[in-house]
């Protein structure tokens, strides 16, 4: 979780201090202006949707177990056309939120080899925050309109040795 942004666009702060034993559930819906935020904040064409069902549970020996399920909707811009390009985000999370070393009894506390493990800054975390790095993460980087296709390499339409870019270097280096 970023620490030093001063506005999380969305923001659920619990005191991990009142965390009940058997643990707490939190259910996050992003609002149209958090959503809206989001989207600038992530350079999405659109965010319509952006639901969290959150929780929460102390780990035995110290440390948060957090576990969340997001699901979106979204609106990217495809990285060839430039068009929209509507998809949907449903990720599964698990991090442990580990306290300092001091705060921890390695010796009591099983860690899952393919859950994140993060550090715990103080006794308050703000769920909406990581909830909003999670979505980001799970964002497809390269999206795509069906049917756009690069223009890189031999099998681009009309493309022959004669008009590739570097086909003039090629010839200018064949003749010394």
């Amino acid at each position: 979780m970023i620490e030093d942004r001063p506005d999380p666009e969305l923001s659920c702060i619990v005191d991990l201090d009142e965390l009940p034993y058997e643990g707490r559930k939190i259910d996050l819906s992003a609002n149209a202006a958090e959503r809206t935020a989001l989207a600038e904040r992530f350079g999405l064409a659109a965010l319509d949707v952006l639901d969290a069902t959150v929780a929460l549970k102390p780990v035995a020996g110290g440390g948060i177990r957090f576990t969340a399920r997001i699901d979106a909707d979204v609106v990217q811009t495809c990285v060839v056309t430039l068009e929209p390009v509507p998809g949907e985000v449903h990720e599964d999370v698990r991090i442990f939120f580990k306290p300092s070393r001091e705060g921890l009894d390695e010796s009591r506390v099983e860690i899952d080899p393919d859950e994140e493990s993060e550090p715990l800054m103080g006794h308050r975390l703000d769920i909406g925050e990581v909830v909003a790095e999670e979505f980001a993460l799970a964002l497809d980087p390269y999206p795509r309109a069906a049917g756009a296709e690069t223009a890189i390499g031999p099998e681009s339409p009309g493309e022959t040795h004669e008009n590739k870019p570097f086909a003039a270097l090629a010839a200018l280096k064949r003749k010394r």
